[in-house]
């Protein structure tokens, strides 16, 4: 229990910390797969510890998705601009994407194939984030489910939750973040995480 408040307490105080970041235009920014690198995340204040969110979500290893995520942000899954490979992708091997790093859509995607979202021939065609973008029907903030693609401005994740109203209606993800075309597997603070915030576009996909 101290360790849930602990945890819960700095979560709540990163968040705050964001919030005034945000309010001056110095909020950071995830990492993703788009033409132009993003900068490191230097306050992840919207991540989630894995003991925390399985505390808030009791019971939600279960499904592919959920399994994977927790699997994931659990290990040091690392990211790896360009990975995983296309094979690790169409087989939807999560262990194998650990071993090889992933960048978001790379991660997302070997997800979706692994929970049988999309297939691996849909995961191969449109691989990228602006392909997934363009590939796939939009679904309102509060519709979005688990498995559904949350999209950012040069970044994509993975949705784990039901629609969360103190997140005016976003769901936590499970996002391959904090990388630029620089880093391959070579930065710790640079990977799969949970997150826990609702800066993301108002639409997902898929």
């Amino acid at each position: 229990i101290k360790q849930w408040i602990k945890s819960s307490l700095s979560l709540a105080l990163a968040m705050l910390l964001n919030k005034i970041l945000s309010f001056f235009g110095l909020s950071p920014i995830d990492g993703g797969d788009s033409s132009e690198d993003m900068e490191l995340l230097t306050v992840p204040s919207s991540v989630v510890p894995v003991d925390l969110f399985l505390s808030l979500f009791p019971g939600f290893v279960g499904s592919d998705v959920r399994t994977s995520a927790v699997k994931m942000a659990s290990y040091p899954c690392l990211y790896s601009w360009g990975g995983p490979s296309t094979e690790t992708i169409q087989k939807g091997d999560i262990d194998a994407l650990c071993k090889e790093g992933g960048d978001c859509s790379g991660a997302t995607l070997t997800m979706a194939v692994k929970a049988g979202v999309v297939t691996p021939e849909w995961a191969t065609k449109y691989r990228g984030v602006s392909n997934m973008a363009a590939n796939c029907d939009s679904v309102p903030i509060g519709s979005q489910k688990p498995g559904d693609f949350a999209l950012y401005s040069g970044h994509v994740a993975m949705v784990l939750t039901e629609p969360q109203a103190d997140l005016s209606q976003h769901s936590y993800v499970l996002s391959m973040s904090g990388g630029n075309s620089s880093v391959h597997g070579d930065n710790p603070l640079a990977k799969a995480k949970i997150l826990r915030n609702d800066t993301y576009r108002t639409d997902f996909i898929c």
